[in-house]
């Protein structure tokens, strides 16, 4: 028993950084995929107005801008809005086989550095 005294402290003296470590990588971690998922709903909701009849693409940017500040809080930070309508698909004589109504698509991506 006497040649035991102490282990206790050298113990926690090396497990305890491993434990916070591990404790703060989780946090860290969930703070990412938190942040992501604002960005990516932040995408989705831009891509969704630009996409209705008679909007127009800066409407998605103003939609995809706000969303992110609203949300995202102090989460999102120094936040870049870029959305592209492909060539091929922003022609008005495209339509759906079943509505007969034009069809735009648009593409919304947030960049954060």
């Amino acid at each position: 028993m006497r040649g035991e005294r102490g282990s206790s402290s050298v113990e926690m003296v090396i497990a305890l950084p491993i434990v916070l470590t591990v404790l703060f990588l989780a946090v860290q971690a969930g703070t990412w995929f938190h942040a992501r998922s604002i960005a990516l709903a932040s995408a989705q909701s831009g891509a969704r107005t630009s996409a209705m009849l008679n909007s127009s693409l800066e409407a998605g940017l103003s939609s995809a801008r706000s969303f992110a500040s609203d949300v995202g809080g102090t989460t999102l930070t120094g936040v870049t809005v870029t959305c592209t309508v492909p060539e091929t698909l922003a022609a008005p004589s495209l339509t759906r086989a079943c509505s007969r109504r034009p069809t735009r698509v648009s593409y919304c991506a947030l960049v954060t550095p």
